[in-house]
């Protein structure tokens, strides 16, 4: 068979190698948005559970340092999650519709522009190796919940679910709840990563060399 025979049959013979690929990125995405909508939502009930989250705000809300440490670590590209944990844990048949979506807009930019803030001054190191980019992780959970905190009580107020001499009360304990558990959870989330992959790396480094102490030997 020659060459020119030979080329059309390879690329045929690649077509379902590539189509297995695409099949094996599109679940490994479907898993990763169900798996945070998961979390998310087991984080949230975790938090009613033990009483730390209230009618309109949380004094510990969990859910929030389950989606930023997702994103940070996983990617970007996983925010539907938080949309499927958000819209399950949260009862929102008692508030007026625009309220509910503003309610819910809000907690999505919270978890996505921490994450992405996080992202820009910290980068993929991790975020408890210099005092730096300690830094950068609390301002970029800071800037996040206070949208939250604002674009949320602002949708409440204007469903008339909340009163204007609540609003400043309201919205520090907003912010403190959801920043209270970006802390709590991120820094651990990151710890818990880096010494997996530390793990794995050591496992692979012991392998190769295993491997390449035998080759010597043979």
């Amino acid at each position: 068979m020659s060459e020119i025979d030979a080329a059309p049959l390879s690329a045929a013979a690649g077509i379902p190698a590539r189509s297995h690929a695409v099949r094996v990125a599109q679940a490994r995405y479907l898993f990763g948005v169900l798996a945070l909508g998961a979390m998310y939502y087991g984080a949230a009930k975790l938090g009613y559970l033990l009483e730390f989250a209230g009618p309109v705000a949380a004094i510990v809300w969990l859910p929030v340092g389950v989606g930023i440490a997702f994103l940070y670590l996983g990617g970007i590209r996983y925010w539907p999650g938080l949309l499927i944990g958000d819209l399950l844990a949260n009862n929102y048949s008692a508030l007026p519709l625009g309220s509910a979506l503003g309610q819910t807009t809000g907690n999505m930019l919270e978890v996505l522009i921490a994450a992405v803030l996080l992202r820009r001054l910290v980068g993929r190191g991790s975020p408890l190796g210099s005092i730096a980019d300690l830094g950068g992780m609390l301002i970029a959970i800071a800037i996040g919940v206070a949208v939250s905190a604002t674009v949320g009580l602002l949708s409440l107020w204007l469903g008339d679910v909340v009163a204007t001499d609540d609003l400043a009360h309201l919205w520090r304990t907003w912010w403190l709840g959801d920043f209270s558990g970006a802390v709590v959870v991120v820094p651990l989330a990151v710890a818990w990563y880096d010494a997996t992959e530390d793990d794995a790396l050591g496992r692979a480094a012991c392998r190769d060399g295993h491997r390449l102490y035998f080759a010597k030997a043979s």
